[in-house]
């Protein structure tokens, strides 16, 4: 009986070709990475909407490397360094780091550490610590407002620590430019570098870089121009009875008078407040009256002027202008 081998043949010829392939594809599945597998090799995402494309949230954890975000020293962080002068030089050439806004915010931090623990370090190295500060100075432009913050955390503790060392007539300028440019986040910041350095450097100083800075920017905002004033006015009460007693005292008073003819109803009344303090300071109006009167006679007049009063009442304006509502600018 004849036998049909057609479809035998095909089938074992069929099963002949189809075991190699089983066995390539099995090899081939075996050499292949898996999908998780690709995962672990990328390297760390820097993309939310990248990581969200790629997986689930699982694995993208295991591929993220930690990252510490910078942070600001507390006082109790502020502690003394083991290397102060390798620390020192790392600190010189970390804040020129422009192109790592972290290795600069972190070398905010050592100088800080540097300035309440190991201030004769910097002060043994004046021409160091003037380019420290030139680059410190730099970083009140950046576009990175932590950064910011903290190089004007390093000048508080520079005029808090190192006070007679620094060079003012540089410093103030940039600090009352970004006082007058800042965001409500920074404008704090400013008014407490300000207000350390009056309460801590030298009254001749300070004064003068103050006043320099309005004589080199005639065209100072009101915003600023007040900001000078309210300084003047932080140091007469460091001053007290000594206003009355020193040169520093008379150069104060002569400009709070002249401010009192400004446009600007902030700058007198800002000017109203240093008179007021200047008076309650002194606390004796006979010295006072002969405080104001060591100043030109137009001054003085100009002074009597404004506060409507005569040459025999000096007195009395000094407590209107004490009641006067609305002429405390700032709380100090």
């Amino acid at each position: 009986m004849y036998k049909d081998t057609t479809n035998t043949t095909r089938a074992e010829s069929n099963e002949s070709n189809v075991r190699p392939l089983v066995g390539r594809l099995r090899f081939l599945k075996s050499a292949k990475p898996s999908i998780s597998d690709k995962f672990n090799q990328i390297p760390a995402l820097k993309s939310p909407q990248l990581e969200s494309r790629l997986g689930s949230t699982k694995v993208i954890s295991k591929v993220l490397k930690p990252y510490k975000a910078p942070s600001y020293l507390n006082a109790e962080d502020i502690k003394a360094l083991e290397n102060p002068e390798i620390e020192w030089s790392k600190c010189i050439e970390d804040i020129k780091c422009y192109a790592n806004w972290v290795k600069q915010f972190e070398a905010c931090n050592i100088a800080r550490k540097l300035c309440k623990h190991h201030t004769k370090l910097l002060t043994d190295s004046p021409l160091n610590l003037h380019n420290f500060i030139l680059d410190l100075l730099m970083l009140l432009e950046s576009q990175r407002s932590p950064l910011v913050k903290n190089a004007l955390l390093v000048f508080v503790d520079l005029f808090t620590y190192v006070k007679r060392e620094i060079d003012l007539d540089l410093i103030v300028p940039c600090i009352l430019k970004k006082g007058v440019e800042s965001d409500s986040f920074l404008v704090p910041h400013v008014i407490n570098a300000l207000r350390r350095m009056c309460e801590n450097c030298s009254e001749k100083r300070v004064i003068n870089a103050l006043l320099n800075s309005i004589g080199e920017n005639s065209k100072m905002i009101v915003q600023g121009r007040v900001r000078v004033i309210q300084c003047l006015n932080i140091l007469l009460k460091k001053m007290g009875s000594r206003i009355s007693t020193v040169k520093e005292g008379e150069v104060i008073i002569s400009t709070l008078v002249k401010a009192l003819s400004e446009d600007a109803i902030e700058i007198r009344n800002a000017a109203k407040e240093g008179l007021a303090i200047a008076s309650d300071e002194i606390n004796n109006s006979i010295e006072f009256k002969q405080l104001l009167k060591r100043l030109t006679n137009t001054s003085y007049k100009n002074l009597l002027e404004v506060l409507g009063k005569t040459d025999n009442s000096v007195e009395e304006p000094m407590r209107k202008i004490n009641s006067a509502p609305g002429n405390i600018i700032l709380h100090y």
